[in-house]
C-alpha cells in the first residue's frame, strides 16, 4: 500500500495493514499525520519503554491506542472504539475481537453475540484484554502515573495493562470489530525466541509479580495475569519442549520457588477456574498447587457433590476432576487375540495419576442377549507417560489392561466402569491418537473389521457385531462416503483438501490391490528419512542375504546421498509418503523401528494416519537408534506397542524389563546392534569429537527432519566452549607433534552449524550427512570425546577409549539414567581446559584404555562376535511363525 493510502486510512481513525518497509521509511511522517488527523495517540508497542513513556507524558489526546505494526486491524477499528467509549463515559477501555493467525478467536469473549459487550474485569478476570488493539483513556494513565517499566525485558505491556485495569476495570468489546494478531500467541512453542531466555521467566516473578503485590496481596486481575504468564512459561518447558535456560539446578529451583510464592497469593477460585486463554490442564493446576507449599504433600480426595463424583485437592475447593463420569480413559491398544482357547479383545488404556488408584476398581461389562458379564481390569506399572516440567518428573499416567472374551452373538456391547467408595460410574471410552487404537472418537462411520466381526464406538461404549463380507463392504462404503462428504465441505484452497483427496485414493487402493498385496510378506526397515547407516540399514543388509520369500524394503528419500547409494547397491528403496510407500506400509508384516512413531517415519502424518489405523497390524521390532540413556516413555510398550525389543547390553535389558517399562524376558532379543557388525577397528591417529545436539540451539526443522542454519549459534556457550577446545594451543601442538588429527563430527540435527567451525591443518569439521557416516569415522578414530551421545557405546564396542565432556555450563536437556561415574567408559571432564589437558595426556600415551575402565567394557555388552544382524533376523522369523 502506498503512503497516501495509509494516511487516508489514518484520517478515518483506523489503522490497516501496510508494508513494513514503507512504515520504516515514512515513520515520522505517518506519526505526524496521525497526530494531525486523529484525536487518538497511537502507541506502537514495538517501541522502547522510555520512548513510550515520553509519548504518554506529552499526550494531549483524549485516548491512547496500543498497536503492533505486524497486526492486521479492521478499517476504522480505533475510530469506532473511540466513538463507543464516548458513548460510555463510565467505561475505561475498549477493544474488538482478537483473532489468531489461524482465523480462530482467542480471547474469552470470542463467541459473544451482543454487538456491544460491557463487563467489569474485576468480576470477569479472564476477559482482561491484551494491550495490543486496546483503546484507553489518557486521563486514567496520567492521573495514576501508569508507566511502562523500563527495567523489564519482558511483561512490560502485561504489567501496564494490569495496573490500568486495576484503576479502571470496566471495559467493552465491540463484537463487529476484529484484529488479527501479528505475533505468535502460543508462547509454549519450542521455537519462540523468548522461551530460550531466562529473563523471560524471571520477568513474571521479579518483574510483574513484585510490582503488583500490595500489603502482601494480589488483586484478582493480577492473580489471573500472573497465572496466565506462568502457564506460558511452564507449557514451553513441558516434556520434550524443555529449554535448559537456567545456569544451574539451583537457579531453576529459585525460579520455581518464586512461582510458588506467587501461587500462594492466587486463590483457588482463580487457580481452578475454567478459561480457554489459560491452556491450564489438570496436571499443571496440580503442579502450581504443589509449588505453593513444596514441603507438603498435595493430597487428592473423592467427593460426591450435587450427585456428581469429583476429585479435589484435600481441604480445598479446587477441583481436579469436576465430574468422574466425564473422565476419558485413553484406549492405547485394541487388538484381537486368542487366549486360553477363547477369542476376544485385548484392551489397554491409561489415566493420569490424579485418580486414587488404591480406591478405584475398574472393570469392563460385556452385555449381550445372554446377559451381563464382568471382566476384571489389571493395573500395571508400565510406563504410560511421565509429565515433566523444566526437566523434572512430576506426574505419570497409570496403565490398565484387560482381555475381554467375545461370544457367538449378533451384537455385544463392551463398556468400562469404575467403582469408587461404593459409587459406580460408566466411563466414556476415548481412543488415543496412535495407530494401534484402531477406532476414532466422535465418528460413527469409523469401523474396525476383525475375524468376522465389526467393532464401532457408539455413545460411551464399544459395540461388536457379526459381519460377513457384505456387511464389511457396506461398512467400507459408509466410511468412504464420510470422507467424501468431508472433502466436499472443505474449502478449495485448504491444505486439508489435498490431504483428504490422497486419503480417498490410498484407502481405495488398499482394497483394490488387497488380493495382490495380502499375499506378500513385507518387512520394512528405516533409519532417518534422509540418512541411512544405522541399525535399520545393517539389519536389512543381513536379511537381504536370505532367500526366504520375504520382500525387504528400506524407506529413505531416493534423492538423498544414502538413498542413491542403496539403490546402486541393489536394495529396494521406497520414498516415504509415496503411493508405493503407503501400500507397503499398510500391508507390512514387520516394521523394524529405529525412531518413533513408526508410521510417521514412513510418510504418514498424524492428521491422515487416523484414517488407516483400522487396517494396520504389523509386528513392531524396537531397535533404538542409539542407546536409551534417557528416561523416556518411548521405551515403554504403551508408547510403541512393540512386539519385541532389541538389546545390545545388560544395561538395556535391565532398563526395558524394569517395573516401569514392563517388557517380558521373552520379548527381549539379545542380538546386539546390527550396525556393530561393521565395527572393525581401523584407527588412523585421529581424535573424534562428537557431542549430541541441543534443541534450543538448532534452527527451524524442515518437513523432512533436517534443520536449518541458526545464525545465533555462535553466540552460545556451546559453540564458544567447543571452539575453545578446538583452538587450544597446547592440544594443537601435541596433536601436530604426535601426528594426530582432530575431527569434529556433529549430530545430524547440528549439521547446518558445521560451517561455524574452522578447518585447519589439525582440525577438520565434517558433515554427518554429506562427508562421512558415523560407522566409518568411528572405525578410523583412536579416541572419542562426547557429552551424552549414544554413539559412545559403538565406540566402546571396539574397545577404544571414551572421554566425556560434562561442563556444568552446558547442561543436558534430558534426564539420564546412565551412571557415567560408576559404569561409564572413561574420564569425565568438566571444563574446556580440563578436556584439552586430558586429550593431550591420551595422545602422548597413544590413546590406550586406562586400566580402571577395562572391566567396564567387558561387562557391558551382551554380544561381541559381529553376528547381530543374523541373530536379529532369526529371532524375528520365529516371532512371525508363532500363531497368536
Amino acid at each position: 500500500m502506498k503512503i497516501d493510502g495509509v494516511l487516508d486510512a489514518i484520517k478515518k481513525g483506523g489503522l490497516i495493514p501496510y508494508s513494513k518497509s514503507i512504515y520504516r521509511k515514512k515513520k515520522k511522517e505517518i506519526t505526524k499525520k496521525l497526530l494531525e488527523n486523529s484525536k487518538i495517540l497511537m502507541i506502537d508497542l514495538n517501541l522502547k519503554p522510555d520512548e513510550i513513556n515520553r509519548k504518554l507524558s506529552k499526550a494531549r489526546e483524549e485516548f491512547v491506542a496500543f498497536y503492533d505494526t505486524d497486526a492486521v486491524f479492521a478499517e476504522d477499528y480505533f475510530k469506532e472504539l473511540r466513538d463507543e467509549l464516548k458513548k460510555n463515559p463510565d467505561t475505561g477501555y475498549a477493544t474488538g475481537r482478537l483473532i489468531a493467525r489461524n482465523g480462530e478467536p482467542v480471547n474469552h469473549f470470542g463467541s459473544i453475540s451482543k454487538e456491544i459487550y460491557r463487563y467489569d474485569v474485576k468480576k470477569e478476570v479472564m476477559g482482561g484484554p491484551l494491550l495490543i488493539g486496546t483503546l484507553c483513556r489518557t486521563y486514567v494513565i496520567k492521573n495514576n502515573n501508569i508507566r511502562f517499566n523500563e527495567d523489564m525485558a519482558y511483561c512490560k505491556a502485561e504489567l501496564f495493562a494490569t495496573k490500568y485495569m486495576e484503576k479502571s476495570s470496566k471495559g467493552l468489546i465491540v463484537s463487529k470489530l476484529s484484529y488479527t494478531t501479528g505475533r505468535g500467541l502460543d508462547e509454549s512453542s519450542a521455537k519462540m525466541g523468548q522461551s530460550h531466555n531466562k529473563s523471560w521467566y524471571f520477568a513474571t516473578t521479579k518483574g510483574y509479580l513484585n510490582n503488583l503485590i500490595k500489603d502482601g496481596k494480589l488483586s484478582k486481575i493480577a492473580q489471573f495475569g500472573f497465572l496466565y504468564l506462568s502457564c506460558t512459561r511452564f507449557l514451553s518447558n513441558k516434556n520434550e519442549y524443555v529449554k535448559l535456560v537456567f545456569d544451574s539446578d539451583e537457579e531453576r529451583e529459585e525460579y520455581l520457588a518464586e512461582v510458588g510464592a506467587g501461587m500462594r497469593l492466587v486463590s483457588d477460585d482463580i487457580l481452578f477456574m475454567r478459561a480457554n486463554a489459560l491452556k491450564l490442564d489438570r496436571n499443571l493446576r496440580r503442579y502450581f498447587a504443589m509449588l505453593r507449599y513444596p514441603e507438603k504433600e498435595v493430597r487428592l480426595e473423592y467427593k460426591k457433590l450435587d450427585n456428581k463424583g469429583v476429585i479435589r485437592l484435600k481441604d480445598s475447593e479446587g477441583g481436579i476432576v469436576n465430574e468422574i463420569s466425564g473422565l476419558r480413559p485413553l484406549i492405547n491398544t485394541l487388538e484381537y487375540r486368542h487366549k486360553e482357547g477363547k477369542e476376544g479383545l485385548f484392551i489397554k488404556f491409561s489415566l493420569p495419576d490424579y485418580m486414587p488408584s488404591k480406591d478405584c476398581d475398574f472393570y469392563f461389562i460385556r452385555s449381550s442377549e445372554e446377559g451381563r458379564v464382568k471382566v476384571d481390569v489389571k493395573r500395571t506399572t508400565e510406563l504410560a507417560a511421565i509429565t515433566t516440567f523444566f526437566d523434572k518428573e512430576i506426574f505419570r499416567r497409570d496403565a490398565y489392561e484387560a482381555f475381554v472374551p467375545i461370544i457367538d452373538s449378533n451384537k455385544q456391547e463392551i463398556s468400562l466402569h469404575l467403582l469408587i467408595s461404593g459409587d459406580e460410574y460408566e466411563l466414556n471410552l476415548h481412543f488415543e491418537d496412535v495407530w494401534q487404537s484402531k477406532l476414532e472418537n466422535g465418528n460413527a462411520a469409523k469401523y474396525w473389521y476383525f475375524n468376522g466381526y465389526i467393532a464401532r464406538k457408539e455413545k460411551k461404549s464399544l459395540t461388536v457385531t457379526k459381519a460377513d463380507e457384505k456387511a464389511k463392504e457396506e461398512a467400507e462404503k459408509r466410511y468412504i462416503s464420510y470422507i467424501e462428504n468431508k472433502l466436499e465441505e472443505t474449502k478449495p484452497e485448504s491444505d486439508d483438501r489435498e490431504m483428504l483427496t490422497g486419503i480417498l485414493r490410498w484407502r481405495k487402493a488398499y482394497f483394490d490391490r488387497y488380493n495382490e498385496f495380502s499375499k506378500k510378506r513385507i518387512w520394512i526397515y528405516y533409519d532417518k528419512s534422509y540418512k541411512a547407516g544405522d541399525n535399520g540399514e545393517y539389519a536389512l543388509r543381513y536379511a537381504s542375504t536370505v532367500d526366504d520369500g520375504i520382500e525387504k524394503v528400506f524407506y529413505i528419500e531416493k534423492s538423498s546421498k544414502d538413498g542413491e547409494r542403496l539403490i546402486k547397491e541393489g536394495y529396494k528403496v521406497i520414498e516415504p509418503g509415496s503411493e508405493e510407500g503407503v501400500l507397503y506400509a499398510l500391508f507390512a508384516e514387520v516394521i523394524f523401528m529405529t525412531h518413533i512413531p513408526p508410521f510417521h517415519k514412513l510418510g504418514f502424518k498424524k492428521e491422515n494416519l487416523v484414517y488407516f489405523r483400522d487396517l494396520l497390524k504389523p509386528k513392531i521390532i524396537r531397535m533404538y537408534h542409539g542407546y536409551p540413556i534417557t528416561r523416556s516413555s518411548s521405551y515403554a510398550q504403551m508408547g510403541s506397542n512393540s512386539t519385541a525389543v532389541l538389546v545390545a547390553s545388560n544395561y538395556e535389558r535391565e532398563l526395558y524389563t524394569n517395573e516401569d517399562n514392563c517388557f517380558r524376558e521373552d520379548q527381549i532379543i539379545a542380538s546386539g546392534n546390527p550396525r556393530y557388525d561393521d565395527l572393525i577397528d581401523d584407527s588412523r591417529n585421529q581424535i573424534l569429537i562428537a557431542p549430541t545436539w541441543r534443541p534450543a540451539l538448532v534452527g527451524k526443522t524442515s518437513p523432512n527432519g533436517k534443520t536449518e542454519y541458526n545464525p545465533k549459534f555462535k553466540d552460545s556457550s556451546f559453540y564458544m566452549l567447543y571452539n575453545k577446545v578446538l583452538t587450544d594451543e597446547k592440544l594443537l601442538e601435541t596433536a601436530r607433534r604426535r601426528g594426530y588429527k582432530i575431527k569434529l563430527f556433529f549430530h545430524p540435527k547440528f549439521d547446518a552449524q558445521t560451517v561455524d567451525f574452522e578447518t585447519t591443518d589439525v582440525v577438520e569439521v565434517l558433515s554427518p550427512t554429506e562427508d562421512m557416516d558415523y560407522v566409518t569415522i568411528m572405525k578410523q578414530s583412536n579416541l572419542m570425546v562426547t557429552d551424552y551421545s549414544s554413539v559412545q557405546y559403538d565406540f566402546a564396542y571396539m574397545r577404544k577409549p571414551v572421554v566425556y565432556y560434562h561442563d556444568p555450563v552446558l547442561p543436558y536437556w534430558r534426564i539420564t539414567n546412565f551412571d557415567y561415574e560408576k559404569i561409564g567408559f572413561g574420564d569425565i571432564c568438566t571444563s574446556a581446559d580440563e578436556l584439552a589437558g586430558v586429550l593431550c595426556e591420551y595422545i602422548e600415551n597413544d590413546c590406550k584404555i586406562k586400566e580402571e575402565y577395562k572391566n567396564r567394557y567387558e561387562s557391558f555388552f551382551v554380544q561381541n562376535d559381529r553376528n547381530s544382524g543374523k541373530r536379529l533376523y532369526e529371532a524375528v522369523r520365529k516371532l512371525t511363525e508363532v500363531k497368536e
